[in-house]
């Protein structure tokens, strides 16, 4: 990988771990926003170790992976908007991860 082609996964690693922040403050999920936010600002500091503390929010149960925004479990979500908002954290999830793997694999 080129290391434009890294400057330009790391950017595109915040932007969405921005978004991620954003989801999760808004439905009241401030310790996975707290993780995301951290990793994001090591990423942008030049620090590995944003990679490294990811890697661990997806890994074993509890994790990020389990994560569901709904009603039942005490989030301030409308019950018809639950399956909009937990596609988009599946596929925040998804791509944040899969870069994150790839940044990785290429340090």
């Amino acid at each position: 990988m080129k290391p434009q082609d890294a400057h330009d996964d790391v950017a595109r690693l915040a932007d969405l771990l921005g978004e991620a922040v954003t989801l999760l403050e808004r439905y009241g999920e401030t310790r996975w926003a707290s993780v995301l936010s951290a990793s994001k600002r090591e990423l942008m500091d030049g620090d590995a170790h944003g990679l490294l503390r990811l890697q661990s929010a997806f890994g074993g149960m509890g994790s990020l992976n389990d994560l569901l925004i709904m009603e039942a479990n005490g989030h301030p979500v409308q019950r018809n908007d639950e399956r909009h908002i937990n596609e988009r954290l599946t596929a925040l999830r998804s791509e944040i991860s899969q870069l994150a793997r790839d940044l990785r694999n290429t340090a």
